[in-house]
């Protein structure tokens, strides 16, 4: 009998099957199976990895598991190519656990699930792409790209046979497999975009992202926050425009003492410069349409010197709790946090207009891909016309909220067309009263010597036409 106890691997699984069914994030139901049954904090950790790991080579596993899977891929039930990409994920990208002793374990899952025959089919399909497979090794010289699976920029396993598409003549299906992002992805952005910037966006989707901070400027300057990082013995460095700061965390974030004491907020680079479009002033009123868990409300009050008003308001009621909180750990007392059903209330209450208003809208998150892996998979052609018709309902209300002298800050984190320059120009078209003043596309970056990792995403600001 299984006993009742979970460990890393049925977590992950259950996990992974949760996101496949559209339910939220990984990280959200990692955190909500943590406290219905709590891991210990290694178990925890692995759980994690193996969810975010399979999620971000999720294409990457399949395709190769398949190679040795005696049938029609497609047709096999999920929970068994799940534990076949776990499995796949520990055999290639991971070395704590041995090879064996992995089969052993999925192949000890599938038997719990559903019997002895799909444990037989689990261990035949992992035990030949571990004979395919062979040794980690530094990547030789004029290797063949078929054969070849990178781990990282050096190392990776040469196969037998080719695994993987010809890039002379299938070159975007190549990028879409060796960076786990669907085709019809990179073949979008490739129209749009050149060879090198369209192989950097696919090549940030399967990187680990950093940690990118914002110093709380009300009581830490940046340099003396990257000093106080440093001098505790982590890497970090500040980023020239905006002033974040990339940092490698040897601690949960929330373990982290700065954190704990209000002097940072973690916020990526790219997210941090949309005030500097239209930056709020001290004792303004400032309203956050989409603030979520507050990151960017509770920056705009730090720019504000905490002088004015910042409402922070949002239909999901939990991140706005978490907003609250956020604003009261980083000591902000000018954050006003108003469930969306009652903003209308508060702001005739309030008896004034707005300053700026600011529309974090609801995206495909194709800028963040890297932050958020298992979007990509949800994403197509349908999903982004909703989006659109969603933003620019947020859009049209905004405009309802503005004053005559209120500027409108639109932003995402997308690069898609469909969700920023079509969604502004539509609203301005059809509202004669509104121009666009400025607009940021930003790409995926993940920097080098003298620039720190930035997310893709999108600004723009909005003022009226006279």
């Amino acid at each position: 009998m299984k006993s009742d106890a979970p460990n890393a691997r049925d977590r992950a699984l259950e996990a992974l099957l949760l996101v496949d069914a559209g339910e939220g994030f990984a990280t959200e139901q990692l955190d909500q199976l943590q406290r219905e049954g709590a891991l210990s904090a290694a178990d925890a950790g692995l759980a994690n990895e193996l969810t975010q790991g399979v999620l971000r080579h999720r294409l990457t596993l399949s395709h190769v598991a398949s190679k040795f899977f005696r049938g029609e891929w497609s047709r096999l039930e999920p929970p068994f190519r799940w534990i076949l990409s776990i499995a796949a994920y520990q055999l290639c990208w991971l070395d704590r656990v041995p090879a064996f002793a992995a089969v052993d374990a999925a192949v000890e899952q599938a038997k719990q699930m559903a019997g002895q025959k799909p444990a037989g089919l689990v261990n035949a399909v992992l035990r030949a792409l571990l004979r395919s497979r062979g040794e980690r090794v530094d990547r030789p010289p004029n290797a063949d790209p078929r054969r070849w699976l990178a781990i990282d920029a050096d190392r990776g396993f040469l196969f037998k046979d080719p695994i993987l598409p010809d890039p002379e003549q299938h070159a975007l299906d190549y990028l879409s497999l060796t960076n786990s992002t669907p085709s019809w992805l990179v073949r979008r952005w490739s129209d749009r975009f050149d060879n090198k910037a369209t192989e950097r966006i696919c090549r940030m989707n399967i990187a680990r992202p950093p940690v990118v901070l914002r110093a709380n400027t009300r009581r830490i300057k940046p340099a003396d926050l990257l000093r106080q990082l440093t001098k505790s013995g982590l890497t970090a460095r500040i980023d020239p425009r905006v002033q974040s700061i990339q940092v490698v965390l040897d601690r949960p974030i929330l373990q982290l003492a700065e954190f704990q004491q209000g002097l940072c907020q973690p916020q990526d680079a790219t997210a941090q410069a949309v005030w500097l479009a239209r930056p709020p002033k001290s004792g303004e009123f400032v309203l956050d349409l989409c603030a979520g868990a507050g990151t960017k409300a509770t920056h705009a009050a730090e720019l504000m010197n905490d002088r004015g008003i910042v409402i922070a308001s949002d239909t999901n009621l939990r991140r706005l709790r978490m907003a609250a909180d956020n604003a009261a750990r980083l000591q902000l007392t000018s954050v006003m946090c108003v469930p969306a059903e009652g903003l209308e209330a508060q702001l005739r209450a309030l008896g004034a207009s707005p300053g700026v208003i600011l529309i974090d809208a609801p995206c495909s998150n194709s800028g963040t891909l890297a932050r958020r892996p298992e979007a990509r998979y949800r994403l197509n052609a349908n999903v982004l016309r909703k989006l659109a018709r969603l933003q620019r309902r947020l859009l049209d209300q905004a405009a309802r909220f503005a004053g005559p002298q209120t500027d409108m800050l639109y932003a995402t984190c997308s690069i898609e067309p469909e969700e920023n320059e079509e969604v502004v120009t539509g609203f301005c078209k059809q509202n004669h009263g509104w121009r666009l003043k400025s607009s940021q596309l930003t790409l995926p970056d993940p920097g080098d010597a003298k620039r720190i990792w930035r997310d893709g995403g999108f600004v723009a600001r909005l003022v009226r036409s006279s």
